[in-house]
């Protein structure tokens, strides 16, 4: 029996176990803010789904029960599987990344904790006692949240957006709202203790300020009509309970008045100096980050086209990304992994069947919640016939739930869904989702019989076999799944830490001693060959350019640096050759470290998978420039430019272009207008007239492209600007005296010195000894 008490307890306490994520930060780990809860999370399931097991094959009653909400969720697991399996890069369908931590033993782990929760909390006492662990700990966010709030309250930082232990702030929104919701239901549950309506107002007050300081719009306007929502259906359809339904209709009419008169007063200095606020008055759906929706949505419209019945697999958004790259995003984000809308989200990971099945767990349980009802007595379907409004009243009223708690949770579905229209789910959300859906489940099927409640196993055979085995896998999973993959995300914090002291260490000894424990860190992170892997050799790639530029280090060590860190790579890119933004990296990589002849065909695999992306294009004809082949890199340039021409930076390289071709008049021609105006949106202050009228643009791309051509016509004016702009900067007269010299003008350039000199006294030694130099005709024209 002791057993037996064993597992309940191992269930049971992580099932209370799993609220307490939101609270956990790994620093020591790559991804601090995510990886630490998803690790935590998978283990607790893990070891609470072995003892669940024993205590299911022991005692029927452990089992789970039908509704269609497991139903549905089991079906959308086997429908996920066969999408990451078909997918471009199955191993990351299924594992992740770091970053992330979502794939399909994410959603595994979540069905598992979705069978725990409906087979542990079987009671409204057990539901009301996890919705208050919950609570608190959300009560425990808020304090930190008003910790890390507080410099800007006292005008001592300028950020309003937090994110307390999320590590981003549209995690904290949803969860806030989530919680404002549940406090609802505990603080009606409770009404009559009066020291527990309060302790609920002021957590709830906390959830408020937490959500409003997030400034995330799509959480704040789902709260918003989700309260609007749950008042206007407790408004209709209450009738038992007058005074709650006079609330209700107090709530709806707060929610009209909360946004007229938002948008009576969006223009007023009150809203226009609140950064927050300020964000609500300038939503447009011409706007920025809108516009850029618009077109990630358009991109996953035609992904999902393309692969309509079981997607892409999750985790596989870039392939998407990069072929139906749109050049109008240039200035946005230059690698997307999510469309930033659960409906094309789950559109590419999983296609119509795996979107479906997904939007049908929804569906599903707004069906629990208004449609189901327990059979009825022949008397009361008698009473129910007599009219519309009376058998809809009469379904109503015959569900297991009170109208007003199946008010407030359509209220929370549809707040829950509204935000992630814009944003996508991580772990605390699917927590708190899937929590509701077990409860909806338990509530459902109460009085149910369990499956397979005729099935019967002896006590003997649960503890002797079924146990050993559940531990034994659980344990398995645990440290080959878990342990060592959090072993490889310290393992890549460790170099980026030791880094620091390479570029302090002055001993030459101890910088190649401290090299090749970077060096080991990363080797180390790879053993593992898990979840992020990619992460790993990008991170090892970074660092590795790093190192080859280091002063004061070996040849050899940097080589070794290099080939180990290319090596890790090449297996990424054959696992994975169809990844642009790897071959990139990986073509970018080479040339940095002067390998530039090796890095073409990587930039040419990456043009070729995302042939729209002007990054690829530009970074490939500087690449090419460098190889002295200025005519493929002007065709490059122009590609890029004829993609967008309303971006600054395409511009500037195709008029590099054409100047590298010794077509300097066409390439400012690209740059300015007959009439001397520049043509760039955003010049920065680089643009200006020089005294014989003539627009120049301050640019050090330019100067070398100037300096090449001997056109000093340009380069002159570009040093004189500089000077004129930084009087005291000693350089910039130094190399105006150069360009001067370089013209054949000694006097000019002996002047300039002189008034470098004037300008600064502790120059005094060098400059006259650089002017003696110029007189004695050191340096000749």
């Amino acid at each position: 029996m002791w057993l037996k008490d064993t597992m309940r307890y191992l269930v049971v306490g992580a099932v209370f176990a799993v609220p307490l994520l939101p609270l956990v930060v790994a620093s020591s780990l790559f991804f601090p803010f995510i990886t630490g809860k998803n690790f935590l999370f998978r283990t607790i399931i893990e070891i609470g789904a072995a003892a669940w097991v024993v205590l299911m094959v022991w005692d029927a009653r452990w089992r789970p029960r039908f509704s269609w909400l497991l139903a549905v969720f089991a079906a959308f697991l086997a429908s996920l599987f066969i999408s990451d399996l078909l997918s471009p890069n199955a191993f990351k369908s299924f594992w992740s990344n770091f970053e992330r931590m979502e794939g399909w033993v994410a959603h595994a782990h979540l069905f598992l904790y979705f069978l725990l929760l409906t087979t542990v909390l079987t009671t409204e006492k057990m539901w009301r006692a996890f919705f208050n662990t919950t609570v608190a700990v959300s009560a425990v966010v808020g304090i930190k949240g008003l910790a890390q709030l507080w410099p800007y309250l006292m005008g001592q930082s300028q950020g309003t957006r937090i994110d307390v232990t999320f590590g981003n702030p549209t995690y904290l929104a949803i969860y806030a709202v989530f919680h404002l919701f549940i406090i609802a239901y505990l603080m009606r549950e409770y009404w009559e203790v009066r020291w527990l309506r309060i302790a609920y107002a002021l957590v709830a007050i906390l959830q408020a300020v937490m959500l409003f300081y997030t400034a995330t719009r799509g959480a704040i306007l789902g709260f918003l009509g989700g309260a609007f929502l749950t008042g206007a259906l407790v408004a209709l359809f209450e009738r038992r309970n007058p005074l709650l339904r006079k609330i209700a209709t107090g709530a709806v009419a707060a929610v009209l008045v909360v946004v007229a008169g938002f948008f009576m007063v969006k223009d007023t200095p009150l809203v226009q100096e609140s950064p927050v606020l300020k964000r609500f008055a300038t939503i447009s759906l011409s706007g920025g980050t809108v516009a850029s929706r618009f077109m990630i949505w358009d991109m996953a419209w035609q992904g999902f086209k393309e692969r309509p019945v079981f997607g892409w697999g999750q985790e596989s958004f870039n392939f998407v990304f990069n072929k139906y790259y749109n050049p109008n995003m240039y200035e946005q984000e230059p690698w997307f992994d999510r469309t930033h809308n659960i409906i094309f989200d789950w559109l590419i990971a999983g296609g119509a069947v795996g979107a479906f099945l997904y939007f049908s767990l929804l569906g599903v349980a707004l069906y629990y919640l208004w449609l189901y009802a327990p059979p009825r007595k022949k008397e009361e379907r008698e009473e129910a016939a007599k009219s519309a409004i009376g058998r809809l009243f009469a379904r109503l009223e015959r569900h297991p739930l009170p109208l007003w708690e199946r008010a407030l949770w359509t209220g929370l579905l549809a707040a829950y869904f509204f935000h992630n229209l814009f944003v996508f789910d991580n772990l605390t959300s699917y927590i708190l989702y899937f929590a509701l859906l077990a409860y909806l489940h338990v509530r459902i099927t109460h009085g149910r019989e369990p499956i397979g409640v005729r099935w019967q196993c002896a006590p003997n055979t649960a503890a002797t076999i079924v146990a050993p085995v559940a531990f034994a896998v659980a344990l398995f999973f645990a440290y080959f799944a878990n342990v060592r993959p959090m072993n490889a995300a310290a393992n890549l914090v460790e170099p980026l830490r030791l880094m620091q002291f390479v570029v302090r260490a002055q001993d030459p000894q101890q910088r190649e001693e401290l090299v090749g424990r970077v060096q080991e860190r990363y080797e180390r992170a790879l053993q593992v060959d898990l979840i992020g892997a990619q992460e790993t050799r990008e991170q090892f790639l970074q660092t590795a350019t790093r190192v080859y530029r280091l002063p004061g280090l070996s040849a050899a060590r940097k080589q070794q640096f290099v080939d180990a860190a290319a090596r890790a790579m090449e297996e990424q890119l054959r696992r994975v050759p169809h990844d642009a933004r790897t071959q990139l990296f990986m073509g970018t990589f080479l040339a940095s470290v002067d390998r530039l002849p090796e890095a073409i065909p990587y930039l040419e695999n990456a043009r070729a998978l995302s042939p729209k992306k002007q990054t690829i294009l530009l970074e490939l004809g500087t690449r090419y420039i460098g190889l002295g082949q200025r005519e493929k890199a002007l065709a490059l340039f122009r590609e890029a430019f004829e993609l967008a021409p309303q971006f600054d930076t395409p511009r500037i390289f195709y008029a590099l272009g054409l100047m590298y071709n010794n077509r300097y008049d066409e390439g400012e021609a690209l740059l300015f207008d007959a009439e001397g105006n520049t043509r760039l949106r955003n010049p920065q202050g680089r643009y200006f007239i020089n005294a014989s009228g003539t627009p120049i643009l301050d640019d050090d791309r330019f100067l070398r492209v100037y300096e090449m051509g001997k056109r000093y016509d340009r380069i002159i004016p570009i040093l004189q600007y500089r000077v004129a702009k930084d009087p005291g900067n000693t350089q910039a007269y130094v190399s105006l005296a150069a360009g001067y010299l370089a013209e054949g003008d000694k006097d000019a350039a002996i002047a300039t010195l002189e008034r470098a000199i004037q300008q600064n006294p502790a120059f005094k030694t060098q400059g006259e000894k650089f002017i003696a130099d110029i007189k004695s005709g050191k340096y000749p024209r």
